[in-house]
């Protein structure tokens, strides 16, 4: 899967204070902001949308494993 770089504006402070207490926590940032795009994505589109989008992915893996 192709993956796209996200950028948004927040304020500083605040990011640095997430960090801090997620780091405290033992908790990926990134990860967790996966998590919360995720579900997003599976808020907003369609499932058949998203069945068809995971199919196509498996299709690309399963080139991809054999190139």
């Amino acid at each position: 899967m192709k993956k796209e770089v996200i950028q948004v504006k927040y304020s500083a402070e605040r990011l640095r204070a997430i960090r801090s207490q997620m780091e405290k926590r033992g908790i990926n940032f990134e990860e967790e902001f996966n998590d919360l795009v995720d579900g997003i994505y599976k808020k907003y589109v369609k499932p058949e949308v998203r069945e068809f989008i995971e199919e196509a992915e498996k299709l690309a893996n399963s080139r991809n494993a054999k190139t």
